[in-house]
């Protein structure tokens, strides 16, 4: 039998096996593409807001993917838990067909949901470290904005819509990322490709702290010299 992550409605938690209790449930497969019968499947949990969704494109080489979404009343739950800058915020990712690792990560969101402090701040002291980093080159400061961009984008739809920390922290590394593209910029030729990346996020992340009013703020706390 493949492996399933269900909801046990006896002992009120996910649980992934072999075997199956009962309940709502994602089950393994290994079916070709997005488009095949199993490859986007729900699970919503009895008495609550929450819904699982796992999607995947199996089989076609590069272009694969494996990944899992949780919300709450319809609003993203972001994973700050697998604190690490090559993963997507809004998501939970594996290699494909990893199955295993995939119903891990969603059951340590879905047990975590609430993303305590801890793991907030754990994500943006990652962010902070890597543009503290005195080696720092274009490829880092395109992935860091790529992360920035990605929840600008996405903290109105997402449970942490006014949340402070998130905010603080946000203008905390937005501040300490435009001081080193001023600076690194004046140092080095970018890649075009690269550039228009960083110039692309850059658009977004602006476009949230605009409608926070937080543009100014953020800006005049640079004080750089040229």
């Amino acid at each position: 039998m493949s492996l399933m992550l269900y909801y046990d409605l006896t002992r009120k938690r996910l649980v992934k096996e072999d075997s199956f209790a009962g309940g709502p449930f994602i089950q393994e497969h290994n079916e070709k593409g997005e488009n095949a019968p199993l490859a986007k499947q729900e699970l919503e949990i009895p008495e609550s807001s929450v819904k699982i969704v796992v999607k995947t494109n199996l089989h076609y080489g590069a272009k694969s993917y494996m990944r899992a979404s949780i919300s709450m009343t319809n609003r993203t739950i972001f994973n700050f838990i697998d604190a690490r800058l090559s993963h997507p915020v809004c998501n939970i990712t594996a290699n494909p067909e990893d199955w295993d690792s995939l119903f891990d990560g969603i059951i340590s969101l879905y047990n975590n949901r609430l993303n305590s402090e801890v793991f907030i701040n754990k994500y943006f002291d990652i962010i902070k470290d890597t543009l503290n980093d005195i080696k720092i080159n274009e490829n880092s400061i395109a992935l860091v904005t790529r992360r920035l961009a990605e929840i600008s984008r996405n903290l109105p739809d997402s449970i942490y819509y006014d949340n402070i920390l998130i905010d603080n922290r946000i203008k905390e590394v937005c501040a300490l990322l435009f001081r080193k593209i001023i600076i690194d910029k004046t140092k080095t030729i970018w890649d075009k490709k690269i550039r228009q990346e960083i110039e692309s996020n850059l658009h977004d992340i602006f476009y949230y702290l605009s409608n926070r009013d937080e543009v100014l703020a953020v800006l005049e706390g640079i004080n750089v010299q040229l």
